[in-house]
């Protein structure tokens, strides 16, 4: 006893000792080269817009990120395209819409950084798009009738794919579709992954030039206050699928597991970018969407 005694008094002592030690140490500035930045997600649906602005040092966070002295340059298949300055929202726009299968370029200069550009090329939609409802599947133990949704699509076999897909039905409290997820989607579908933004990435990889099929089990009445019982079933549902391009794959995947990060004990994930010296994302994706009553 007088042993173990001792013992938890050294581990006291050394313990005061190795506080009493400590020092205060300041942190310093590591050198930093403020890069330009750019940033478009692009669609066959809206007019581009483009956003804009410098980097900085985490230490200088009262530093302007705006461009006084700048110039916006974008083309589409080498032919250049007008841009327009909205000075209030600090972003340069235009009316034209993106097209499937053409390629576009931006760039950002501006004095005393390197020009910052990067291309993308907009993905050709998903072929043969359907959707399927196949209601009251099955009956599991607990007598919860299940409905199955499903949706299959011709891949492209010319080149690697990259696809995301959201799944929402339509509320009949709030009037409007609402984006949900299938409790089983991961397990059922080989391939899929999930992101906090309300999507599922996925590639053809395996697959590819194949028809690519998903399939969703609904137990409506579980889990949700629109659907409390079977005859609440919602009437109709919504699929919204885009091919998008390697960048906008790859940015969402950084995205989604730097908000998976916990506050102040995980180590930040970088963002995906493919500006060329600069930072941000220049990214595109077509979209086909359907909906089908249940």
């Amino acid at each position: 006893m007088k042993f173990f005694n001792f013992l938890n008094l050294s581990s006291i002592l050394i313990l005061l000792l190795a506080i009493s030690c400590e020092t205060e140490r300041e942190v310093t500035e590591l050198p930093y080269d403020n890069k330009l930045v750019i940033n478009s997600l692009i669609d066959n649906e809206s007019p581009m817009e483009f956003s804009f602005g410098k980097s900085r040092s985490i230490f200088k966070n009262q530093e302007s990120l705006e461009l006084q002295t700048h110039v916006l340059y974008l083309e589409e298949d080498g032919k250049q395209v007008l841009l327009s300055y909205d000075s209030l929202r600090r972003r340069y726009f235009t009316s034209l819409l993106p097209q499937e299968g053409k390629e576009y370029f931006i760039q950002l200069q501006s004095p005393g950084f390197q020009t910052a550009s990067a291309k993308t090329k907009m993905p050709f939609k998903p072929a043969e798009f359907n959707i399927r409802l196949d209601e009251d599947v099955f009956l599991s133990p607990d007598s919860v009738w299940f409905d199955e949704l499903s949706f299959e699509f011709l891949d492209n076999r010319l080149e690697e794919n990259f696809y995301m897909v959201r799944i929402s039905y339509f509320s009949q409290r709030l009037s409007v579709f609402y984006p949900f997820k299938p409790e089983n989607a991961l397990e059922e579908n080989v391939g899929l992954e999930d992101t906090d933004a309300g999507y599922y990435l996925f590639t053809d990889k395996g697959k590819n030039g194949e028809k690519i099929r998903f399939k969703f089990t609904l137990p409506f009445n579980q889990s949700n206050p629109d659907f409390n019982n079977p005859n609440d079933k919602p009437l109709r549902f919504l699929i919204e699928l885009s091919s998008i391009t390697k960048g906008y794959y790859n940015y969402y995947r950084t995205l989604d597991k730097n908000q998976d990060v916990p506050p102040l004990l995980g180590e930040p994930i970088q963002l995906y970018s493919n500006i060329a010296n600069g930072l941000g994302i220049f990214a595109g994706k077509t979209t086909v969407r359907d909906t089908i009553k249940s």
